[in-house]
C-alpha cells in the first residue's frame, strides 16, 4: 500500500536515494511504501514465544527502509516501543510521538548504528489507547540544521496486532 510520507523538510539521510528513486514534490510529500503492521514471534530457550509488532515504511524499488516502529513486550510485560530512524537527527531534541497530530509522548534516542539511530520508551496504558484508538502515528524529529521532520504511520490494524501480542 502506498501512503503519502509528510515531511517538513527534504529527507537529509537518503539524498542519494531520493535522487535516485524520486524526487520530493514541491509540497514536501513523497511517496514511500508502508508495511502492514505485522506480528513476528519466534521460540525462546524456554520454548515460550516471544513476539512483537512492527511496520516500516520503504523507499524505492530496492524497498530501502526510511523507518521501522516496533512494539515488544518486556520480560516483565511492559510494552516497549522502538524506532528506527534516518541519522543526522538532534540527539537532544529525541523523538516526539504523535496520534492523530496530538503529542502523546517524547522519547530519547539511546542508539546509533549503521542502519539508522534508535529511540526506545516504555508506554503506558494512555500511550497504548491513543495508539489503538488513533489513525495515524506520527514520528515528529529535529534534524541537526534545527529543521523539523515527521514520518507517518498508518495505525490500522494496530489495535488487533497488539491484542496478539
Amino acid at each position: 500500500m502506498k501512503k503519502a510520507l509528510f515531511l517538513t523538510s527534504v529527507l537529509f539521510a537518503l539524498p542519494a536515494a531520493l535522487s535516485a528513486q524520486q524526487a520530493p514534490a514541491p509540497s514536501g510529500r513523497i511517496t514511500a511504501a508502508e508495511t502492514p503492521w505485522q506480528v513476528n514471534c519466534v521460540s525462546a530457550d524456554n520454548d515460550a514465544l516471544s513476539c512483537q509488532l512492527a511496520k516500516e515504511l520503504q523507499l524505492g524499488q530496492n524497498r530501502q527502509v526510511i523507518t521501522r516502529a516496533t512494539l515488544f513486550l518486556d520480560e516483565t510485560g511492559i510494552p516497549y516501543l522502538r524506532v528506527l530512524l534516518p541519522h543526522d537527527l538532534s540527539i537532544p531534541d529525541g523523538l516526539k510521538l504523535l496520534v492523530d497530530e496530538k503529542e502523546i509522548l517524547e522519547i530519547p534516542y539511546t542508539t546509533s548504528r549503521p542502519e539508522g539511530i534508535y529511540a526506545r520508551a516504555p508506554l503506558d496504558a494512555s500511550a497504548i489507547a491513543a495508539l489503538k484508538e488513533g489513525a495515524v502515528l506520527g514520528l515528529a524529529a529535529t534534524r541537526r540544521d534545527g529543521k523539523g521532520l515527521i514520518l507517518q504511520l498508518d495505525l490500522s490494524g494496530f489495535a488487533s496486532g497488539f491484542e496478539k501480542l
